[in-house]
Formats: structure tokens, sequence, C-alpha cells
């Protein structure tokens, strides 16, 4: 990687097999040291396809008082070689730089560098896709630089950055999910039966099914079969997955006014067993 005092140029390449001391140049040199305010130097890479844009968002990084930029790199090899060995605190990175960018991705967090992505693609899909993969933020092509060096100082800093029209997108996705979740809660309890209720309910409450086969005054087969089509409905596979979904999802809306059944974890404390509390 390379860089200049003041100025940021492209990756210099290493010839003969010696590395020229602007490609030797790494995190050590740049990241920890205390700038003339106090602020500690964040070590920042910028690795874009197009060295226009490279260039311009570098040089608005190197302008800012306690951002290093150590390297433009403008291909995914080039990326896998140099942050992978020396990873800078900060690489701005457009998603567009290699068709295995989330392998990319996955390589970089692996070495603890914190990503803000470049996203070509405003689409809520490809966005969630992006944030799903775990970077530290997310802006467009159509940023401006200062917006871009603003967000560098603030991943650094351990937040997260979101351009404007990407944090709606977010807020919109997120929505949406809530209102299908709640739409799929609304018919996953209106599908359940009385009886299939009470079995839910109990089985929040703690109760076995042999417990509960004894509340209901009903055989045990007749319980299995009624969690049977309590997890269909519910798209789990165990009893502990139930419990999870109706407490996590609120689908049971109130607290069961059963007395205790003996022999469950509902009795005395006596029995060995601290008794379970609804939250």
């Amino acid at each position: 990687m390379s860089r200049t005092n003041g100025s940021v140029n492209t990756l210099g390449r290493v010839k003969s097999g010696v590395a020229s001391p602007a490609a030797r140049v790494g995190v050590a040199d740049t990241c920890g040291k205390a700038s003339e305010g106090g602020q500690r130097t964040v070590s920042v890479v910028v690795a874009h396809e197009d060295s226009l844009p490279r260039d311009i968002i570098a040089r608005a990084c190197s302008q800012r008082e306690n951002l290093r930029v150590i390297g433009c790199l403008g291909t995914r090899a080039e990326i896998m070689t140099d942050c992978l060995q020396s990873p800078p605190r900060v690489i701005v990175i457009s998603d567009s730089i290699s068709e295995q960018f989330d392998e990319v991705v996955d390589a970089l967090l692996a070495v603890e560098a914190r990503i803000i992505v470049i996203c070509n693609n405003p689409s809520s899909d490809r966005v969630i896709h992006i944030l799903e993969s775990g970077v530290h933020g997310v802006m467009l092509d159509d940023s401006s630089p200062l917006e871009i060096a603003t967000g560098v100082q603030a991943v650094a800093r351990g937040g997260m950055v979101l351009n404007p029209t990407v944090a709606v997108t977010v807020v919109q996705h997120w929505r949406r999910t809530r209102e299908n979740l709640a739409r799929s809660d609304a018919r996953i309890v209106g599908s359940l039966t009385p009886r299939e209720s009470e079995v839910l309910e109990a089985m929040v409450e703690g109760l076995s099914t042999k417990a509960i086969a004894r509340r209901l005054g009903v055989a045990y087969k007749t319980v299995e079969n009624h969690k049977i089509r309590v997890f269909e409905k519910l798209q789990v596979r165990t009893h502990a997955q139930a419990v999870s979904v109706a407490i996590g999802r609120e689908l049971i809306s109130h607290r069961p006014d059963h007395p205790p059944i003996e022999g469950t974890a509902t009795e005395s404390p006596s029995a060995g067993v601290r008794p379970l509390k609804w939250p």
C-alpha cells in the first residue's frame, strides 16, 4: 500500500521482488499514534475499481486530522494481499470491485477490519444483504467525499454509518418486516384451536406432556397429537422452540390461571426445583 504526505497515490507495484518503501508501509506505522490534537491516528484503505472516485475519497479522508490513508486499491487481489497481511482500522470498499464481494467482506471481517461499503445498487434487497453480512456502514455511490470521510471517523470510533437514503430503505424494510410478522402471528393465533391454545399455554408454564394431560383430563397421546399440530402451525420442531416462539412473539396474551399440577416444576421449591415465574 502507498501513501504520501497530504496526498494519496494508487498502489505502487513491487518490482524485482523488492517492495518499495511506500509499499512496505503498514498499519503499524499509522495506527496508534496520537495526532497533534491528542486523537489517535486511524489507518484507512480505499478500495474502488475506478481510480477517480478512489482518489477523491482518499483525498477527503487524508484531509481529516486523525485519518491516515495507507492504501488505494483497485482489485480483489490487492485487497486480499495487502489488507489481510496488514489490516487497516477502516476500509472503504466499493461493492462492485469484485464478483466475489461477499468473500472479500468475510475475509476483511475475519481480520477485524471495520468496513464501509459504497453501494452501487440502492435496492432494498441489496442494501439489506450487505448489512446482514456484518459490515459497519453502507453509503451510496453518490455520497459526497466529505460524507464518506465523516462516516470513516464514526466507524473508527466504533459506530455505524448509513447514507440517508440507505437509512430510509432500512427503516422501510423494518416496518414491512414488523407488519408481516404481526400478520403472521395473527394467522397463527387464529389457526390454533381452543385446545391447542390451552396446550401451548401449559407448555409456556413449563408443564410436561404428562402434566398437561392431567390438567386437561385427556390421554397422554392426545396431548402429543395437539403438540404436533402446534409445532406445525408455529413452524418449529421441538417443545423448547415452541415455547421460545410463543414468548418471543407474544402469542400467549394472558397468564394462565390454572392451579399447579402435582409433580411439575410449578410446585413448591421444597421439591428441589425453582418455581417458574411468569415474566
